[in-house]
């Protein structure tokens, strides 16, 4: 007899999240692709201390968003199926939609007339107010576009959604160039490029989600939806200030051109954070199908998952790893090439946090999701006391440690949680030793890459470690029986 969760029915959910693992990969793809072209053009039109300020502005930016949607998209993926079923849709969709709405104008209103101030105290430089300026509007726009987004995927309408991503990625590249070099507008361009592009995403969101768009909104599935996400909220924000905290700290301890080195080589990794980011696009449809499903079925896919989903990341992450140096010889100028050393612990940081899509959910099934919030803050904590003694001793490299180990404390907690809160268990030993093999091998390619100096032979040692940490991870990865309760 076959095990829980390796029948017809498993075979055909991975079949499915497989195709649409494609379907979101290849359209995503030529978005980020975009996007990382981009940064070629903009290490050479500006200098590095720009650049740095480019950076910093994004990451406010990134934060008042994540502020101003209240979490309220995970409400709609959460009560999505239930709403649809019963007819109310319309009125869950509207009602966030213009909630989103209120609370973007209430996070930016207050913070406008201080652009000056807050451009002074982050930047200190020339027509800066105009870019923190620019940056509030970009966020309130972004918190809008991510409500049509998030019922476009939950619809799984997937090339309307890679549309929307696609649209605003060529449309933000191509207005940034001709801003800069034709209008030359300078930074102002590039923020008011961005800003163009999340409008037009918005717009096109809006007109292909009008069906359900409605003026009888529902304070009460606001308010069950506001119950849910509310508690969410502080986790969501202090993962991003985990995710971001070392700009700002990057900033003070040694300015502008710190954060601009950092900033850039976080670029390269972009390349498994885009795996990573399709995963998650994919699965959230999948998993709350399943949410409210009881029994090992449900268990079981969730687990084989994880261990698919960590495996292969992380072989992937130390593949790109070994030849970081060389991209980065091609797509940035010299002074930004010290930066390889930050972009292993930004990869695995990356697939670590993408990972709470599946560790947390124990906590979604059992709708006790303050406790993500506990794990967000544990792990924040941990990142920033770190990044405070790393970063005076080993500079940009102390930062990215910081967040690795601060997202591996995050991780393991909802883990906790999760299997404190609910019937679902993963092969903890088994992940953990996927960590610890990415962490030595990490570790080994670094120094391969400063010790050794002859290319080739460089080159072929690092794929050596590459190809024997792959095999002890592979088998780590895959599924065994889960232990009892």
């Amino acid at each position: 007899m076959s095990a829980p969760g390796s029948g017809p029915d498993a075979e055909a959910r991975f079949r499915m999240l497989g195709r649409d693992f494609a379907l979101y990969g290849v359209m995503d793809g030529v978005s980020r692709v975009t996007g990382l072209l981009l940064l070629p053009f903009f290490t050479r039109v500006f200098s590095v201390d720009e650049y740095g300020a480019l950076d910093v502005i994004a990451v406010l930016t990134v934060l008042l968003a994540t502020l101003a949607r209240l979490a309220l998209p995970s409400a709609l993926q959460r009560y999505f199926i239930e709403s649809r079923d019963g007819g109310r849709l319309d009125r869950l969709y509207s009602s966030l939609l213009a909630c989103v709405a209120c609370t973007a104008l209430l996070v930016v209103a207050p913070v406008w007339p201080f652009a000056e101030a807050l451009a002074d105290l982050l930047l200190k430089t020339e027509g800066s107010a105009t870019y923190v300026r620019l940056g509030l509007v970009t966020a309130a726009l972004t918190a809008l576009s991510t409500v049509p987004q998030t019922l476009l995927r939950m619809q799984r309408r997937i090339t309307r959604f890679n549309l929307l991503n696609v649209g605003q990625a060529v449309a933000y590249a191509g207005l940034a160039v001709f801003f800069v070099l034709e209008l030359e507008m300078g930074l102002v361009g590039v923020f008011a490029a961005l800003a163009v592009a999340e409008a037009g995403r918005l717009l096109l969101g809006l007109f292909w989600t009008r069906s359900l768009l409605t003026f009888d909104v529902s304070p009460s599935l606001l308010r069950r939806s506001l119950r849910y996400s509310l508690p969410l909220l502080p986790g969501a924000l202090v993962t991003h200030v985990n995710r971001t905290a070392d700009r700002f700290l990057l900033l003070v301890f040694l300015g502008l051109g710190g954060v601009s080195i950092f900033a850039a080589s976080a670029r390269i990794a972009l390349a498994i954070q885009l795996l990573a980011t399709i995963f998650r696009q994919a699965w959230s449809p999948h998993a709350m199908r399943l949410i409210d499903t009881p029994g090992e079925e449900r268990n079981t896919f969730y687990r084989r998952t994880l261990g698919y989903f960590a495996g292969t990341l992380a072989v992937l992450g130390l593949a790109l790893t070994a030849v970081a140096p060389e991209i980065l010889a091609v797509l940035v100028p010299p002074e930004y090439a010290r930066g390889y050393r930050v972009i292993p612990w930004l990869i695995g940081a990356a697939v670590l946090h993408a990972s709470a899509d599946i560790t947390n959910l124990g906590i979604l099934i059992s709708k006790r999701t303050a406790t993500n919030s506990i794990a967000a803050w544990t792990g924040a904590t941990i990142n920033v006391l770190l990044a405070l003694a790393l970063i005076p001793r080993f500079g940009i490299a102390g930062a990215a440690i910081g967040i690795f180990l601060g997202e591996f404390v995050y991780t393991a907690a909802l883990c906790t949680f999760t299997q404190r809160q609910s019937d679902l268990r993963f092969h903890n030993g088994a992940l953990i030793g996927v960590v610890v093999c990415y962490v030595l091998a990490a570790t080994a390619l670094l120094n391969l890459t400063a010790t050794v100096e002859q290319p080739l032979m460089s080159l072929a040692a690092r794929a050596l470690v590459v190809g024997v940490a792959a095999a002890v991870i592979v088998p780590l990865s895959l599924d065994r029986p889960a232990r009892a309760r």
